[in-house]
């Protein structure tokens, strides 16, 4: 039945059917491979940016109080008795 209006079809709307179909399918993998790339770029600034803000937020500390040392240990005990979550977070952004 397919075979049949296939062969119907003049030798013009077999090319265009063709090259339409060729089209779709490369249009879909570089849609694919696009959508990839900015999901990644988009992890990788954002991991960036928490990273960056993390050491400014710790240098804005340190220039504010002086006390280097204790107020990083207690603010890291802090986070880690109430949230041990955020603080193994926080632990892997620092590194």
């Amino acid at each position: 039945m397919v075979k049949s209006f296939i062969d119907k079809l003049k030798l013009g709307t077999k090319l265009n059917v063709l090259i339409v179909a060729i089209l779709l399918c490369f249009s879909t993998v570089i849609g694919f491979v696009v959508q990839g790339q900015i999901t990644n770029g988009i992890e990788r600034t954002a991991v960036e940016k928490a990273q960056s803000d993390l050491a400014l937020g710790y240098s804005y500390i340190d220039a504010q109080y002086r006390v280097r040392g204790r107020l990083r240990m207690a603010s890291s005990l802090k986070v880690t008795l109430k949230f041990p979550i955020i603080s193994t977070w926080l632990t892997k952004l620092g590194k």
